[in-house]
């Protein structure tokens, strides 16, 4: 990659040095031509480049009416029309088959909410999820979120160094995590030195000590948590960057931000599947 940087250099110095523009077409602007990257705006012409600087703004316009952006409760705006595919399947695994219909997965979501409220997590806490790809993962997000906790999620191939400072740095007030990550989730709490309440996904019987999420989620005894009010700048997640050049860095997300994008990428001018209908549902979470 260095060489190859250094050639370029090099080809750029060279063309410098024979008085030619480094943007500019073999057959466009001649030397010494007062239009060149440096001397305003330049556009693309039939002839090479050519000089539009001066009055010319170039705004560009989308040719797609504005969209209105909604704010809110980004868990609350997903699920919003749920009660038109009830009983249609919205989340599947490819390899077990549990499955959860729309109406189902308001009803965990919703739960997970009350679960999370009863622990003593409230607005502003954050939420760590270190999880494989599961049914239970939108669950968990969609359920934190909408009543106001925040969540992070975690690489499932950190090791335990690298989760600890992930939990440090979000000051997570708990983790959820599966077989798959539990021995690294272990490790890690070991070296955070301090204790970190954890809820596992699992098929199998869970540590002592530790629930089970999906017995959280089917426990009628749990309160149903109704989604708060945001303003939309709320944080919602709390992605961390790959780290490349340092330490992975933690990304606000608002709820605006999903609510956002979720409205522009289901607008027909971007969106090109059929209608969902009571018998076909264009879309799945």
């Amino acid at each position: 990659m260095e060489r190859a940087c250094a050639r370029l250099v090099g080809r750029l110095a060279l063309r410098r040095r024979l008085g030619l523009g480094v943007w500019q077409a073999s057959s466009g602007v001649q030397p010494g031509s007062s239009a060149g990257p440096w001397r305003g705006t330049v556009a693309a012409g039939g002839g090479g480049w050519r000089d539009v600087s001066g009055s010319a703004q170039h705004i560009v316009s989308s040719p797609v009416p504005d969209i209105p952006l909604p704010s809110g409760n980004a868990a609350a705006y997903v699920l919003e029309n749920w009660k038109q595919w009830s009983n249609k399947t919205a989340l599947e695994c490819a390899v077990s088959g549990r499955s959860y219909t729309y109406a189902q997965v308001v009803d965990a979501a919703a739960r997970w909410g009350g679960c999370l409220t009863a622990l003593g997590l409230r607005k502003g806490d954050t939420l760590a999820v270190m999880m494989l790809n599961c049914p239970e993962y939108p669950l968990v997000v969609l359920g934190a979120i909408a009543v106001g906790v925040p969540v992070t999620v975690i690489n499932s191939a950190y090791t335990s160094e690298e989760v600890c400072r992930h939990l440090r740095d979000s000051d997570a007030s708990l983790v959820v995590h599966d077989d798959a990550t539990e021995k690294v989730v272990e490790a890690a709490i070991s070296l955070l030195q301090k204790p970190l309440r954890r809820i596992t996904n699992t098929d199998a019987s869970p540590p002592a000590g530790v629930p089970s999420l999906r017995s959280l989620l089917q426990d009628s005894s749990l309160p149903l948590a109704d989604p708060v009010e945001v303003i939309g700048t709320e944080t919602a997640l709390i992605p961390y960057s790959s780290g490349t050049t340092g330490n992975p860095k933690g990304v606000d997300v608002p709820h605006k931000a999903l609510t956002s994008n979720v409205a522009i990428f289901s607008h027909p001018s971007f969106y090109s599947a059929k209608a969902s209908t009571g018998t076909h549902a264009a879309r799945t979470l």
